[in-house]
């Protein structure tokens, strides 16, 4: 009697970190008509394929998914494969940083103010000879800047970064009212009594020295 023809077989299917070669469990393998998950054992096996060529794709969660083939024989009705998974790389989000340039000017004339200071974003600095200076490095999101100067009353501004590259703002000082150096000062002397004007007193003080007049006063 001749022996039987043998048409079909079984395949299994290894599956394993392509980084540690560790077997893995639980990922999901499909092919040739058939479908399943790999046992605790990282490995899963379908009979009654065909001889012939199959091939299987492997996938799993935190993995990309890859593919392998194994021929079925008629010497060899229960070959095996590997199929090796590459783990996702969580890859981190670059963040994204821009600069803001603040200008200082003058609110009367627009002029470019150099020296003065300008705080804010976590830092002081000081405008350059061109009136300003640049916070670099800086997250996404809204910045408050204070500037000041002697001679002006300080300033302030805000703006929002929405993206790389650079914004500009530009906070305007108003200068301060010049207060006078020099001005004239009458003393009047009168009679504690009689509130009659007195001439003839010394007068003396603020490194000046006089005798009212006849009118009762000195001017100085």
């Amino acid at each position: 009697m001749d022996d039987p023809v043998v048409t079909t077989g079984e395949v299994t299917i290894y599956v394993r970190d392509a980084s540690t070669y560790a077997l893995l469990s639980s990922a999901y393998v499909s092919g040739s008509g058939c479908g399943g998950y790999t046992n605790r054992y990282g490995y899963v096996s379908f009979g009654g394929l065909e001889l012939g060529r199959h091939t299987f794709t492997a996938s799993k969660s935190g993995y990309y998914s890859n593919s392998g083939s194994v021929r079925i024989t008629a010497s060899d009705t229960s070959p095996s494969v590997t199929i090796y998974l590459t783990p996702i790389e969580e890859e981190e989000e670059e963040e994204i940083t821009g600069s803001i340039r603040v200008y200082v000017r003058d609110s009367e004339n627009n002029a470019l103010i150099s020296g003065a200071t300008v705080s804010g974003a976590g830092s002081t600095k000081t405008t350059n000879s061109s009136g300003y200076t640049t916070f670099s490095s800086l997250s996404l999101g809204t910045y408050s800047f204070t500037a000041s100067k002697t001679g002006y009353e300080p300033g302030s501004g805000s703006t929002t970064l929405t993206s790389s590259g650079t914004k500009t703002l530009t906070i305007y000082l108003t200068p301060e009212e010049a207060l006078p150096t020099a001005g004239d000062i009458t003393v009047y002397v009168r009679d504690a009594n009689t509130n009659a004007l007195i001439s003839g007193a010394s007068i003396s003080g603020g490194g000046y020295s006089g005798t009212t007049n006849s009118s009762g006063d000195e001017r100085r």
